[in-house]
């Protein structure tokens, strides 16, 4: 069963496979990316040949590799303003394009959340894990880390994970970062005051927060020069430095990994059914 809706104007698409259908209830695997489509589309990019996260799931199943779960793909971006939400919330929203509706931490707990569990009453809300590609893998981490006991389980694959210094263009004038807060001024703010950004950024968090009880982190091993895997290696250091296990068997894909969706594929080989195994217990 795939269905498509929209929460308060924001689109999502949730998909119970047929093989779980007589479930009782059912744990929710929450997928972000900037639009639901990406994750179905067979043509994303160049490399993804006819695979998709549907056929990933169907072939995951048949193989007998994923417990009983839900996905849901909630949109995180307004496509028609370019304007992409992988915060919590938007902090700065006078430099906001648009007036669309937009996702955030306290709609998709409170609002989406509850919302899809009156629409399908054997989805069980509690049990929710979380995970993301690029700035969806973001997403992933900030409502985790700001919210860590609500989320058992929580992944992600070449996730944009923001650092003070580098992504900020007006202390760094030639940094090669295409993720700055002068590109995305309405998440953050422009010139957001440095330890209120380190208290809700997950780079910062990961030395010293509250953390859901399952990381599942992996990095691309793309050497570009705005290549997110630096990040997310710097993430994973961190995460040894400080005892924190990551559930990933490698903390990068595959050495000839990039940042394109035959290898998102390729981690979602990996990650749903671990994501699957510790929701279900």
């Amino acid at each position: 069963m795939i269905t498509r809706g929209t929460f308060e104007g924001i689109p999502f698409v949730i998909y119970i496979p047929d093989a779980f259908l007589e479930e009782q209830q059912l744990p929710l695997i929450s997928l972000f990316r900037a639009w639901p489509d990406e994750w179905f589309n067979t043509r994303e990019d160049n490399s993804r040949g006819r695979r998709s996260v549907f056929t990933v799931i169907t072939d995951l199943i048949q193989k007998g590799f994923l417990k009983p779960a839900a996905f849901l793909f909630p949109a995180t971006a307004c496509l028609q303003s370019g304007e992409y939400y992988f915060a919590d919330s938007v902090y700065a929203p006078a430099f906001r394009r648009s007036q669309s509706a937009f996702l955030t931490r306290q709609i998709f707990e409170q609002g989406l959340l509850p919302y899809l569990k009156s629409l399908w009453p054997k989805l069980d809300i509690r049990r929710v894990a979380l995970d993301g590609f690029s700035l969806g893998g973001a997403t992933a981490l900030t409502y985790a880390f700001a919210n860590p006991a609500r989320y058992l389980s929580v992944g992600s694959f070449d996730a944009v994970l923001m650092d003070y210094e580098r992504d900020h263009r007006l202390l760094n004038p030639n940094t090669p970062s295409d993720v700055t807060f002068q590109d995305f001024p309405y998440v953050y703010g422009d010139n957001p005051e440095p330890d209120w950004f380190r208290s809700v950024n997950p780079l910062d968090l990961i030395d010293h927060a509250d953390l859901p009880v399952y990381l599942y982190i992996v990095a691309s091993n793309d050497q570009s020069i705005q290549a997110n895997a630096p990040r997310v290696v710097e993430f994973q250091k961190k995460m040894r430095r400080r005892g924190v296990t990551n559930y990933a068997a490698s903390p990068v894909l595959h050495p000839e990994s990039s940042h394109e969706w035959y290898w998102v594929d390729e981690y979602l080989y990996r990650s749903l059914p671990f994501h699957t195994h510790a929701l279900n217990g």
